[in-house]
């Protein structure tokens, strides 16, 4: 019998230490879960930060394409507003040296009637 008794305390170590082992082995193996869990949490969120990076990217793309039409369109305007205050500016300009042409016209056409009145008259004796 004791044989048997040895061998049933060792069997019963052997158990025990099996059990404690299998325990152990849980453990980790919840720890490992537990781990894991994070890693997809966190791998998710990383999902839903590229998600909202590449949709803010494009806004951005965007908002800089419509800022790049709005200034050529400001640009073309502003252009054409300097050419068209340009031209505005040149007939104010110009108005003065007109009317300074006109008024000697008039006089000269005034002094040529003087002297073509003055002409017939000497030519009529009157």
């Amino acid at each position: 019998m004791d044989n048997i008794g040895e061998f049933k305390s060792l069997v019963e170590h052997r158990l025990t230490g099996a059990e404690s082992s299998t325990k152990s082995a849980h453990r980790r193996i919840d720890e490992i879960n537990d781990t894991v869990k994070e890693i997809y949490s966190t791998l998710n969120g990383i999902h839903k930060l590229t998600a909202s990076v590449e949709m803010l990217t494009l806004q951005v793309k965007t908002l800089a394409e419509n800022m790049s039409t709005s200034n050529e369109r400001m640009e073309t305007r502003i252009e054409e507003g300097f050419k068209s205050q340009g031209e505005r500016i040149g007939a104010i300009e110009k108005e003065p040296a007109q009317k300074w042409k006109a008024f000697v016209k008039h006089v000269f056409q005034l002094a040529v009637a003087a002297v073509v009145g003055a002409v017939i008259l000497k030519i009529t004796g009157k």
